[in-house]
């Protein structure tokens, strides 16, 4: 059972760590996609 307080003091973390996670996984894409723009450079 979670009392009102609880719950808040949970979803707030929850909500900084999801911001946390698609941050990351916009850098992953971009990261990803320069990488193989370089190797287009190249001709591979």
């Amino acid at each position: 059972m979670f009392s009102e307080n609880s719950f808040l003091e949970i979803s707030i973390p929850l909500e900084i760590m999801s911001i946390y996670v698609i941050l990351n996984l916009c850098k992953f894409v971009i990261n990803h996609q320069e990488s193989q723009l370089k190797k287009g450079d190249q001709g591979l």
